[in-house]
């Protein structure tokens, strides 16, 4: 990636997470029924400025298909594609870019719109994973078996994106 291309594979990213998901929930039917929310989820953070929750715009990921309101109504989705999330810092100290995104970026704001906190992320060259809580990993059909790890300081279960795309249940939501 060039030197300033950050946020255009960040954006790219959140495309390809959207149309995952999209599929997933349609299982395999459409790809359009999630989008980016506008500026990237900022839209919902200036307007609780001013006091006005736009829950709907709340997150990375917004539904922009009546199939979808019942994930996004439910789940908070924070995306991030870094060169390094520090994994190793995150298992060890419970610190780091990984650390912060998934307690301040996340479970914060997610209990700000009241939802349930979803993280999917990508480092250079590894598996997208996606980062849940107990509850949330219990909503999908129990996702225990496939978790490659769990924090009980922070509640954070992680699951290789590609195994909860073939093995949760949006039946469940």
């Amino acid at each position: 990636m060039r030197s300033g291309g950050g946020k255009a594979k960040g954006s790219e990213f959140e495309r390809h997470v959207c149309k995952q998901l999209s599929l997933w929930i349609t299982h395999g039917k459409k790809q359009d029924i999630f989008w980016r929310s506008a500026m990237s989820g900022g839209r919902a953070t200036v307007a609780l400025n001013f006091d006005i929750v736009l829950s709907a715009q709340a997150g990375d990921v917004s539904a922009v298909h009546e199939e979808g309101y019942k994930f996004t109504n439910k789940y908070y989705v924070e995306i991030k594609f870094y060169k390094d999330l520090e994994y190793k810092s995150l298992l060890l100290n419970n610190t780091g870019k990984f650390a912060k995104f998934w307690e301040h970026d996340t479970c914060e704001q997610a209990r700000r719109y009241s939802k349930l906190p979803m993280f999917i992320a990508k480092e250079n060259r590894q598996p997208i994973m996606i980062g849940l809580n107990t509850i949330g990993v219990q909503n999908f059909g129990d996702l225990r078996s496939i978790a490659k790890a769990r924090l009980f300081a922070t509640d954070l279960w992680l699951v290789p994106f590609e195994d909860f795309l073939h093995k949760a249940s949006p039946k469940r939501l």
